[in-house]
């Protein structure tokens, strides 16, 4: 069957507006119903991949609950087996990489998880293990909520077939073939949270490690938070606990607070000071200053005449030459160097996973360059001070981590570029006013 294109139809209900990506067993993408409200939309393209799709639309049909993503309908059009969900417009949590490390607050990442714990808490209620949790399958919604996508894992289990997901996100029994159960899916909790604490999930770039350690976690992660995430990643099932004590302990540090901002520096005070008035002279200065008032007065019109009238007209026939004497922001952190690449992985799986992150990667670089379009010709570095230097330097380690292949890193530092635009542009205002009251 040929590939679809964009404003093809399905069932006269849907229209694909937007590949999203492409895999052996299908395509998905982004659609828009007969209301013009936006839906995604996972096609099968193989009888294998047919059986998976139809059992994935019974698993959604049964589990309705906000932590997880809404099956609007599974549909046959010409021959074509699509299933149609809500569209999740946030992006996936992958942003979220590295949050301890650039200051981003546990309490916002971990409220973003939450609602798909809770989809995940229901699944595993209703006997039903997901099988491939990781951050690509946990999608914002516009709350900010994640919710749990793509159970595709599951559905093909279900359906008698292999299916293993993501190589980072597979237990030890998952990686011999066995069918997930919820205690993988605890596992692969914890390798979603070493990732969103270090910006790479455990023994990346060489996911096919069973009965390995994780890697040691930085000390930048609370003490509470490392070490669930340790007995999470623990080779015997029955050491990792359950979902509903995880829970828990991410609840407790989430509603831990927060730091403090550091107090707002005060302004240096006026050299002016109102002058104290003499004792037993309060009533005669009203009869004293009458006539005074009136010059003041004057003056104030004739200021005022001078501001708003004369002085743009002077402005506009002899235009000043304003020079803004910039502070030099700090030099950006040099890129790390990226003369050792990472090697390619051996298995067809790793080389799948490494493609999608190479994929994700490119996604934000994407994103980084729109949101900079037209940020240079401002002249940034007169005005964007450390957020500027952040921005550049952010971007330089991107480019570097990228030509190294460590994808995920190059994602989440073009990531944070990005997030540092608009501070950018936002201090160009009070730097130009500051000028012109110069």
């Amino acid at each position: 069957m040929a590939s679809e294109q964009p404003g093809d139809r399905l069932a006269g209900r849907y229209r694909l507006e937007a590949r999203v990506r492409t895999g052996a067993a299908g395509e998905c993408w982004r659609g828009t119903d007969a209301a013009g409200a936006a839906v995604f939309v996972k096609l099968a393209t193989t009888a294998e991949a047919r059986a998976v799709l139809a059992a994935e639309a019974e698993l959604l049909a049964a589990l309705r609950h906000p932590g997880i993503v809404a099956l609007r309908e599974a549909v046959e059009d010409a021959g074509r087996l699509a299933l149609v969900t809500d569209y999740l417009p946030g992006g996936d949590l992958g942003a979220l990489r590295r949050a301890v490390s650039r200051g981003e607050p546990w309490q916002r990442v971990l409220g973003a998880l939450e609602p798909a714990l809770g989809g995940l808490a229901a699944a595993h209620a209703a006997g039903i293990a997901h099988g491939d949790l990781k951050l690509a399958n946990l999608v914002r919604g516009a709350d900010g909520g994640a919710r749990l996508v793509d159970f595709g894992v599951a559905a093909a289990a279900r359906a008698g077939l292999l299916a293993r997901g993501s190589p980072y996100a597979r237990s030890d029994t998952q990686w011999a073939g066995a069918a997930p159960v919820p205690a993988d899916d605890l596992r692969a909790l914890g390798a979603l949270l070493y990732e969103l604490a270090t910006g790479a999930p455990p023994h990346y770039p060489d996911p096919a490690a069973p009965g390995r350690e994780a890697p040691p976690l930085p000390g930048s992660v609370p003490a509470p938070l490392a070490a669930l995430i340790r007995r999470l990643l623990a080779t015997d099932p029955e050491a990792r606990g359950d979902l509903a004590t995880a829970r828990a302990t991410l609840a407790a540090l989430a509603a831990r607070p927060q730091a403090p901002e550091p107090p707002a520096r005060a302004l240096p005070a006026s050299g002016w000071r109102p002058a104290t008035p003499l004792p037993g002279a309060a009533s005669e200065v009203p009869a004293r200053r009458a006539p005074s008032r009136l010059a003041g007065l004057a003056l104030l019109v004739a200021a005022a005449v001078t501001v708003f009238v004369a002085l743009p007209r002077w402005v506009r026939e002899h235009p000043p030459a304003v020079q803004v004497e910039a502070v030099a922001p700090p030099p950006p952190a040099a890129a790390p160097a990226a003369t050792a690449r990472r090697p390619l992985p051996t298995t067809p799986e790793g080389l799948a996973e490494l493609a999608r992150a190479k994929s994700r990667a490119e996604e934000a670089k994407a994103a980084f360059d729109k949101a900079r379009a037209g940020l240079e010709a401002e002249h940034p570095e007169l005005y964007g001070g450390n957020d500027y230097a952040r921005l550049t330097g952010s971007a330089a380690d991107a480019e570097a981590r990228y030509q190294a292949r460590d994808y995920a890193a190059a994602a989440a530092a073009w990531a944070v570029a990005a997030e540092l635009v608009p501070r950018v542009r936002a201090a160009r205002a009070p730097a130009l006013a500051a000028a012109l009251a110069a």
